[in-house]
This record gives structure tokens, sequence and C-alpha cells, in this order.
């Protein structure tokens, strides 16, 4: 398992974190690492760059390799492409 970024979600208590390991995922827990959960874990290659959206509830992400933006309700579901820009990933 390669963690390569992770957020620390104060105000919900959450901890998100990107694994590129061999099957790349994003994943949440909370503070104390209980109840963890794989928000992402399809098309996937190199998540990172993640962020809350607190107002929306929705937790953002890039993906270097497949050159886009997504984004999930905090729990997973309701993912959604942002931006894809193909190979022509400059934002």
């Amino acid at each position: 398992m390669y963690i390569v970024k992770f957020l620390i979600a104060l105000l919900f208590r959450t901890i998100f974190w990107t694994d590129w390991g061999i099957t790349p995922k994003i994943e949440r827990s909370t503070m104390d690492g209980k109840d963890r959960l794989v928000i992402a874990n399809t098309s996937l290659f190199w998540p990172n760059g993640l962020t809350v959206d607190y107002a929306s509830k929705r937790l953002y992400w890039a993906d270097a390799k497949h050159h886009v933006i997504e984004s999930s309700n905090l729990d997973g579901t309701g993912r959604k492409t942002v931006i894809d820009h193909g190979n022509n990933f400059t934002i």
C-alpha cells in the first residue's frame, strides 16, 4: 500500500486518503481509525489532490493518469466527473 495523500476533515471528524497500490483507491475513516470505508476504487490510477467542499458535503480529487477531476458524496455515493481534459490536463 502506498498512501500518497491524506486530508483531515475536522468538521466531520473524518480522515480521507488515497492509495496508489496495486488497487488504487480513496478511503476514509473516523479520526480514531474506526468505520473505514472505500470511497472509490474503480477507474482510478493516480488519485490525488483531495479536498472537501464543506458546504455541499462532497469530496473532490484529481487523477493525474486519467486527467480528470471527480467528486462524490462523503460516503462515496453520487460519484461524477467534474472536468475531463483527456491528454491535455491543465488546471
